[in-house]
C-alpha cells in the first residue's frame, strides 16, 4: 500500500533510533504500523502513548517488540 512504502522509504533513508507511536481506542493500524516497522528494521526502539488501560492495547505492542508503553 502507499502508506507502507512511505514507511518504507522513510525508514530506509534516515537514521532513526526510537519512534514513539500513540494509540487510540483498539487501534489496529497502531498494531500494523508496530509490526510493518519491526519487519524493516527489527532492532530499532518503538515506545508506545495508549490513552486507555486496555490490556490488549499494552500487551500486543509489547509482544510485537514495543519497548515500553
Amino acid at each position: 500500500s502507499p502508506n507502507e512504502e512511505i514507511v518504507a522509504g522513510y525508514l530506509n533513508s534516515n537514521h532513526t533510533d526510537l519512534i514513539v507511536i500513540h494509540i487510540k481506542n483498539s487501534n489496529l493500524p497502531a498494531i500494523e504500523l508496530i509490526k510493518l516497522i519491526k519487519s524493516i528494521q527489527p532492532y530499532i526502539y518503538i515506545a508506545v502513548i495508549v490513552d486507555q488501560q486496555d490490556l490488549h492495547l499494552i500487551v500486543e505492542p509489547l509482544r510485537l517488540g514495543a519497548f515500553d508503553y
